[in-house]
């Protein structure tokens, strides 16, 4: 979870309530630290050869996020109604 609060700091709150609360939310948070440790683990490698898997993760990581963004705001926007 502290992954996706670094990402989105302006929304620690809601963030630990749909982690606590909504299992897909909590899925995505969990693939979300996953892959941002696996590129972090490659990029300290820096071998040029793993470079497409880098971009792999680079990838998911930029879905998981637009994923992410897109909880937040519907959350967000049932909160308000």
């Amino acid at each position: 979870m502290s992954s996706v609060t670094g990402k989105f700091p302006d929304d620690g709150a809601l963030i630990r309530r749909l982690f606590l609360g909504d299992t897909s939310f909590r899925s995505a948070c969990e693939d979300y630290a996953t892959a941002c440790s696996s590129l972090e683990r490659l990029m300290r490698e820096a071998l040029p050869s793993r470079q497409d898997e880098i971009d792999d993760y680079r990838s998911v990581i930029a879905g998981l996020e637009v994923e992410i963004a897109e909880f937040l705001r519907r959350a967000t926007k049932v909160h308000i109604e």
